[in-house]
């Protein structure tokens, strides 16, 4: 093998490392996100009248799950 190949795959790597590192620090942002948009979810869906109690309740506990899965 080359040092130029050596030096040309250990670069990549170097860079995948990078850009791995950077999504993960982006999956807290995300992860935080979702908690959100399914608190709101929840308050809209508690508050709405024209849903059955039935629908309600498991909307209401569909959205819960999501919460907690990402909080």
């Amino acid at each position: 093998m080359s040092v130029a190949l050596v030096t040309a795959v250990v670069t990549a790597v170097r860079e995948a490392a990078t850009a791995y590192y950077k999504w993960l620090e982006g999956k807290d942002k995300r992860m935080m996100d979702a908690a959100i948009d399914a608190a709101e979810s929840y308050i809209r869906c508690n508050e709405d009248s024209e849903i059955t109690d039935v629908e309600k309740k498991k909307l209401l506990k569909h959205y819960s799950k999501r919460f907690w899965k990402y909080n």
